[in-house]
């Protein structure tokens, strides 16, 4: 799966298979968040993974009573080490850039997660002191986000996403910028189905050809089949 079609088909799971998950998979989602940017390239972020099924329970109840992830056989636990962050940036390093760095791991986690053929979610709602005791968390590490992790025992529809023209300006907050953005190549995608969906429906021309290549060669081999068979009888004759 390349990286367009896993962002394209990711979804958040909230049911899971009760199958366990292979260490091999856990490590890889792991490095595919230490492969994230950092500010500064501090890389202050800390993975804890929790199997247990207390801990689990714990961390359910942590994020304001959202059971359902106590089915998901992992969670990883995204955390920021603040002490080197702070130093370099003080409060907007504590308050901010930890943030998005650790958000930046996350993302990647997930999409991780998704090409390995395995459900996840981005929890965020939890009471950090809570989730900081269940973990034993020294006062310098920060819980940022949990990451459920499991085989899927459903599959999410797709949500509704806001037209990519609705989102996009030019030069500034102002639509009226004063840019000729008629003429620019960037536009004629955010007017149309936007490069995801070209990407995508040039994917989907590309497996019809092959399902039909693959259909054709199979009513290929048994037409000789039944021509040989036909040829048996006759000579039989």
């Amino acid at each position: 799966m390349d990286v367009v079609d896993s962002i394209v088909s990711r979804r958040s799971v909230r049911r899971y298979r009760n199958q366990d998950v292979e260490w091999y998979k856990v490590a890889e989602i792991i490095d595919a968040g230490r492969y994230a940017p950092s500010s500064g390239n501090l890389q202050e972020r800390r993975f804890i993974v929790v199997q247990s099924a207390g801990n689990r329970k714990a961390l359910a109840s942590a994020s304001f009573d959202q059971h359902w992830m106590e089915s998901a056989p992992i969670h990883i636990v995204v955390c920021s080490d603040i002490r080197n962050v702070e130093r370099l940036y003080g409060a907007r390093g504590t308050r901010l850039y930890a943030v998005q760095n650790a958000a930046a791991s996350a993302q990647n986690m997930l999409l991780c997660a998704h090409s390995l053929g395995l459900g996840s979610c981005w929890v965020g709602a939890f009471n950090e002191d809570t989730v900081s005791s269940i973990l034993g968390l020294e006062e310098f590490i920060r819980p940022q986000v949990i990451i459920t992790v499991g085989y899927s025992d459903e599959k999410p529809s797709e949500p509704l996403r806001a037209r990519l023209e609705s989102m996009v300006y030019f030069e500034g907050w102002s639509r009226q910028s004063g840019m000729k953005i008629e003429q620019t190549e960037l536009l004629k995608y955010i007017r149309g189905y936007g490069i995801l969906n070209e990407i995508r429906l040039n994917k989907a021309k590309e497996d019809v050809k092959k399902s039909f290549g693959v259909v054709s060669g199979v009513l290929v081999e048994k037409f000789k089949s039944l021509k040989n068979a036909i040829f048996e009888k006759m000579n039989k004759k």
